[in-house]
């Protein structure tokens, strides 16, 4: 399966501040989208071993008469076209009829006036109608539905696998086990842009803001104590240019600058090991650079040998293994707090 995701009407400035006006401050379209369109081609294969393909599309930068539904069925022999908006109804409303905005003549109606759609049973023609009324008898009578929760499982996998394939820019085949723990870039950052066209700059600057690529194929950088001082301000001056991921204990209070942060524990070995496997998947292999920040802090003012031994020997090569020979690992430690104050220790390298 390949999906596509993209930006096309709602991050632009207008109509980002209309939906503020409208929805208030928390939709902010400039800072954190949702795509408002999305192409799939998911290829199958029957009982019979024939290819079978599904091409969707959906949008919600689409403007006309009301809400659109579309469908084509293809096969060697037949064909089926249906579309929601084609109704043997309509009514034609002159210039000179003002009134009210709404909906009474069809859903997502976006026109008071001229030729337009009228759907006599909304809830009919969508199908809710049969949709229900099937369901119900087959719980009156005991007998399994059409459809099951087994397929709505699929339908969520077969969405989760398009999400996957829109972000790491390639096609997906399953089975897929890296989708059993895998959470869409637009819910693990709350926005998400990405160009139908590679290093198309969006109209917005919402890729900026969340470290998102420009095209699927932009390099990520890790950061380790992501959410402190010092790795938040490095994420926000390369999130314009990487897929910034941090690695900390807990995401930092407030907007992050990382597109999202995985829970790392440097004094367990396991949770490194986890975190690094974790990172991995998230990145799809294309590590540009791991920036070694957190730190093992130790405020008694006793010398505490686990300060040297995590912040400069034991975790920067599981980062930096991460990362692979072909990347460069930059490892900062700091001593200057605790016991490293009174040591005077401290380190950096550059290990490329």
């Amino acid at each position: 399966m390949n999906g596509t995701v993209a930006n096309l009407k709602w991050t632009r400035a207008g109509y980002a501040d209309e939906l503020r006006r409208r929805f208030g401050e928390d939709v902010d379209y400039r800072r954190r989208p949702s795509e408002d369109f999305a192409r799939a081609t998911v290829t199958l294969e029957d009982e019979e071993g024939n290819e079978l393909m599904i091409e969707a599309t959906t949008s919600w930068a689409y403007v006309g008469a009301g809400l659109r539904i579309q469908l084509e069925l293809l096969g060697p022999e037949y064909a089926l076209e249906y579309n929601s908006l084609g109704t043997g109804l309509k009514i034609f409303l002159s210039r000179a009829v003002q009134g009210t905005e709404g909906e009474d003549l069809v859903e997502k109606q976006n026109a008071e006036q001229g030729l337009m759609p009228v759907l006599e049973d909304e809830a009919g023609v969508y199908g809710y109608t049969d949709e229900n009324r099937h369901m119900v008898e087959c719980f009156r009578k005991g007998i399994k539905p059409l459809e099951t929760f087994e397929d709505g499982l699929a339908v969520v996998e077969i969405l989760m696998g398009l999400y996957r394939s829109a972000e790491i820019g390639a096609t997906l085949h399953f089975p897929a086990p890296e989708l059993e723990d895998y959470v869409p870039v637009v819910a693990r950052t709350g926005g998400v842009v990405l160009s139908l066209q590679p290093g198309l700059e969006p109209s917005c600057r919402s890729a900026v803001c969340f470290g998102m690529p420009k095209d699927a194929n932009q390099p990520t950088v890790l950061i380790t104590g992501s959410s402190g001082f010092l790795g938040q301000a490095i994420a926000h001056r390369l999130r314009d240019r990487y897929r910034v991921i941090g690695l900390d204990l807990s995401p930092p209070k407030g907007e992050s600058e990382t597109e999202e942060t995985i829970k790392l524990d440097i004094t367990s070995d396991e949770s490194v090991r986890e975190a690094i496997e974790t990172a991995g998947k998230r990145s799809g292999g294309r590590l540009a650079s791991v920036i070694h920040l957190a730190a093992y802090y130790d405020t008694t003012g006793k010398d505490n040998p686990q300060i040297r031994c995590r912040q400069c020997r034991g975790h920067a090569p599981a980062s930096g293994g991460a990362a692979g020979p072909s990347h460069r690992t930059v490892h900062l430690c700091k001593h200057a707090a605790g016991a490293g104050a009174q040591s005077g220790q401290g380190c950096a390298d550059q290990r490329g």
